[in-house]
């Protein structure tokens, strides 16, 4: 995420329309002949160029991928037990999507909606050197559809640690806890708006705090505890930079 967009969302010298904010969950396990982790899941949203609220949404979405049991048993214990605490293990033995089907959902609506090729960005935390990659080999024409440069939130963190000295711990959900695709894209989105919030020094809006559909127990949005900002003293504070205290998380 460039610096410049953090301190005027209106920054758009490529004539973006359009941002997916995306998410995908994967088994750990590599494909040989893809050489790309297995997929069981992406949670994505669609909203207009420099819209950070989940209410201006075009598309909001999660796709599990259908996945045999002994498959799903061969993975690593970690993820294993994060993914089963979610559900998403059974979800993924329920479905009959792959990544094609999603590529295909997407692209369709693109057109219903307007939006021109190169003028839709892709939006994430690491997704530059992760989850590009994995799109790029798992959904191709989608990939290419996009504009060549993502929004990497993991950019805007780098960016306010070298210019403000602010760190900002990760707000994915508690992973121990199981979480899902989707419910990683509203916490990318949470702190996205902290960030932009936190450069322009306000106004001071309310937090956007509607869960997701089907949000899972202990993940960000009923379970505050999982996310917690500080200042460059390393104090708690809340997403505007006030100390905390019980009553300022939301």
């Amino acid at each position: 995420m460039h610096p410049d967009y953090l301190n005027d969302p209106r920054f758009n010298p490529k004539g973006l329309t359009h941002w997916l904010w995306f998410d995908y969950e994967t088994t750990g396990l590599w494909t040989a002949p893809l050489e790309s982790p297995l997929l069981m899941q992406m949670g994505a949203m669609l909203l207009p160029f420099g819209s950070l609220d989940p209410d201006e949404a075009l598309l909001t979405f999660e796709h599990e991928y259908r996945i045999s049991r002994s498959v799903l048993e061969r993975m690593d214990p970690v993820p294993y037990r994060m993914h089963q605490a979610s559900g998403l293990l059974e979800l993924c033995t329920r479905s009959s999507k792959t990544p094609y089907d999603t590529e295909c959902f997407l692209l369709n609506r693109f057109e219903d909606i307007g939006i021109a090729p190169k003028k839709l960005a892709f939006a994430g935390t690491g997704i530059a050197p992760f989850d590009m990659p994995l799109m790029r080999i798992n959904m191709f024409r989608l990939y290419e559809f996009g504009h060549y440069a993502p929004y990497d939130l993991g950019t805007g963190r780098r960016a306010m640690q070298s210019m403000f000295g602010v760190t900002l711990p990760s707000t994915t959900p508690d992973s121990g806890n199981g979480h899902t695709a989707l419910a990683d894209v509203f916490a990318m989105l949470e702190q996205a708006r902290y960030l932009r919030e936190y450069v322009n020094g306000g106004p001071k809006k309310p937090r956007w705090n509607t869960p997701p559909i089907n949000t899972p127990p202990g993940s960000l949005f009923n379970n505050t505890t999982n996310v917690q900002f500080v200042d460059q003293n390393g104090m708690p504070v809340d997403w505007h930079g006030n100390p905390l205290d019980d009553k300022s998380m939301f």
